[in-house]
């Protein structure tokens, strides 16, 4: 493998000094330089609103400050990347409490756009479409990943998770996990069926060969591609 000269990491290191926002900051000296797990989510709960969902631009391409299903995962990536566990972390509270609001949910899982998107400047692909909304069932993966670790079993949010990760389960049997990373979220909550002593239950073997095969068909392989949109293999780094 190629290794990262010292002089080139030092050149990285000063291009995200001088360019990063605190988060990203935060996040680089937590992986690179030692920097600790509460600075990282001391600058993520600013983008925390009220009602316990992210928004406030967390989401660089979506400048809607309101609390969205997709931002929210968002920032449950970044928990997820510093290892928080505490249940009782205010973020994490704030999390359940967004999710369990009932806000831009239905039967079928959470939305991936909503219509004050439309309101703020944002990438195209985050603008609204009624109909489309739920067409990235890969963000309620993620969500559906966040409540069965952290919810309280006896919960009404717990079982309504329950409920969806047959339906995400039947996604992956019929191929339609859709989207630039529709697998990523599904790989998530495979991994958390496990952990959690669930994946007999429902056969988490055989759909992890399934989510496997479409996230190693989604990495763009041809280097010469690489300068357009599309998964490169240090993408599914990302924990």
């Amino acid at each position: 493998m190629k290794m990262l000269t010292i002089d080139k990491f030092q050149e990285l290191k000063n291009w995200v000094r001088r360019n990063a926002r605190q988060l990203e900051l935060t996040l680089w000296q937590y992986e690179f330089e030692n920097g600790s797990a509460e600075a990282v989510l001391d600058a993520l709960a600013i983008y925390q609103n009220e009602d316990g969902g992210f928004g406030n631009t967390l989401e660089p391409d979506n400048w809607n400050p309101n609390s969205t299903p997709y931002t929210t995962a968002y920032a449950i990536g970044i928990l997820n990347a510093v290892g928080l566990t505490d249940k009782e972390h205010p973020i994490i509270k704030g999390i359940l409490r967004f999710l369990d609001s009932g806000s831009y949910w239905s039967e079928f899982g959470w939305q991936f756009t909503i219509p004050t998107n439309d309101d703020y400047p944002c990438a195209i692909w985050w603008a609204y479409k009624s109909g489309d909304e739920f067409d990235e069932p890969s963000t309620t993966a993620e969500l559906v990943s966040f409540i069965l670790e952290f919810a309280p079993t006896d919960t009404p949010l717990y079982e309504k998770a329950i409920n969806l990760v047959q339906v995400l389960t039947g996604i992956i049997k019929d191929g339609n996990m859709v989207g630039d990373g529709g697998a990523y979220g599904f790989a998530m909550l495979l991994e958390v069926l496990e952990k959690l002593g669930l994946a007999e239950q429902f056969k988490v073997e055989f759909l992890s060969e399934l989510v496997h095969t479409k996230l190693n068909n989604a990495i763009v392989k041809d280097p010469e591609k690489w300068s357009e949109y599309g998964l490169r293999p240090s993408c599914l780094n990302y924990s």
